[in-house]
């Protein structure tokens, strides 16, 4: 399981908000 942080380290490389609903769905 991946937390927050990774998920905000994956948007800011790729430079834009990316599948939010995986953020929904990890927490």
């Amino acid at each position: 399981e991946k937390d927050v942080n990774y998920w905000v380290h994956k948007i800011k490389q790729q430079g834009y908000k990316v599948e939010l609903q995986e953020l929904g769905d990890v927490g």
